[in-house]
């Protein structure tokens, strides 16, 4: 969550790709233990914590195989969708199809996959139709635990860029709907 996080706010905050003003704000909605352990209803909780409480757009860096609680995860991101909270989800990093991964084959979330430098899938990345955009993966600098530092690669790296853009499309333009973003 730290990595992921900084590179939102860093995104924000540092001037990192453009600068738009900066009321964006980080809420945490912790939904896996120290052990990396969660639950749908744990997600689904801060999902709906989320659409009552203003929060526009959600960044998932996580996810797992298929298992019932998929159609309520994917349900719960549609019914947030009407309340106008956009969920930014990570495709995983098994280079696989991702039609069995929760929740970036949700249909109603945005799933980002990895390109490396060279604009290229990253031969990790999962992919398939409903991944909707990618984002840098390479060496993403950000905070660890401990007051450090580290560089990691992967999609929940790439998730955060997506998030961020979001939520600075809809700063400078309130009013977009969800098929303009």
């Amino acid at each position: 969550g730290s990595h992921v996080s900084w590179i939102i706010w860093a995104s924000v905050n540092a001037k990192w790709i453009f600068w738009v003003d900066s009321n964006v704000s980080l809420v945490p909605l912790k939904v896996l233990d120290a052990s990396g352990y969660g639950s749908s209803y744990w997600i689904i909780s801060a999902l709906n914590y989320a659409a009552n409480n203003g929060i526009k757009v959600v960044n998932l860096s996580l996810g797992w195989d298929w298992t019932p609680s998929t159609d309520a995860m994917c349900s719960t991101i549609t019914q947030v969708k009407a309340k106008w909270v956009i969920t930014v989800v990570a495709a995983w990093n098994e280079n696989a199809d991702v039609s069995a991964k929760v929740p970036a084959w949700c249909s109603d979330a945005i799933t980002v996959w990895a390109v490396d430098s060279t604009l290229t899938k990253a031969s990790f990345s999962n992919y398939w139709t409903e991944v909707d955009v990618a984002a840098p993966w390479v060496s993403i600098y950000s905070s660890v635990l401990n007051n450090s530092y580290a560089t990691w690669n992967g999609t929940s790296m790439a998730t955060p860029f997506v998030t961020w853009l979001v939520a600075s499309m809809l700063q400078v333009n309130p009013n977009l709907t969800y098929s303009d973003i």
